[in-house]
């Protein structure tokens, strides 16, 4: 907004000016960074979910959220988690978020998931508590390991008959590394040693 003056019979101008450059630089920055988000939160083969803190309300999700629960994103964003049956164990909501208040993250903590058909899945978890506006929300993050659960499971299960079969035959069984350096001897050589 200017003013018009007249002074001695010649005319001027009045006003005043705002340097707006380093607003307009700050918003093209937070601009920056929220594209930079939105990229690297649906760009992440991982499942991402962003909460609200105090009710567990669902805000987004990304693509790989979708892939690994099953759910569409218009059946999740604005219900709570415990809604949906999301956890195996509906406590361990309140573990991560005690974490959360705690230490503001947790890194790696193992839960088992429900799918939207039933099924189950082991994941690790990790997520961070941020502060938008006066309000606390969660991002998280799940990886899902359920093939390396099975694979663990199948090794388990394997030594296990490897055990057992040792154990049991009357045959001496021994193992040796590649410098012929015993690794292992079954225990009824001690039977047969003793017998002599």
């Amino acid at each position: 907004n200017g003013v018009r003056l007249t002074l001695g019979g010649s005319n001027y101008f009045t006003g005043i000016g705002i340097d707006v450059t380093e607003h307009r630089r700050n918003e093209a920055e937070i601009i920056q960074a929220k594209e930079y988000f939105e990229l690297m939160f649906n760009t992440s083969p991982d499942a991402a979910v962003v909460t609200e803190l105090k009710t567990g309300t669902i805000i987004n999700v990304n693509d790989g959220f979708i892939r690994l629960s099953g759910f569409v994103r218009e059946e999740v964003i604005g219900n709570e988690s415990l809604q949906l049956d999301l956890l195996e164990n509906p406590s361990d909501r309140k573990m991560i978020i005690n974490m959360l208040i705690e230490k503001d993250f947790c890194s790696d903590v193992e839960v088992v998931f429900r799918r939207k058909d039933g099924s189950l899945f082991t994941g690790l978890l990790s997520a961070r508590k941020i502060s938008l506006n006066e309000n606390q929300f969660v991002i998280s993050y799940i990886h899902d390991i359920s093939i390396r659960k099975m694979m663990e499971e199948a090794l388990r299960s394997s030594e296990k008959k490897y055990r057992e079969l040792t154990e049991n035959i009357s045959d001496v069984l021994w193992t040796t590394d590649l410098d012929l350096n015993t690794t292992y001897i079954r225990p009824s050589i001690d039977k047969l040693t003793a017998n002599k």
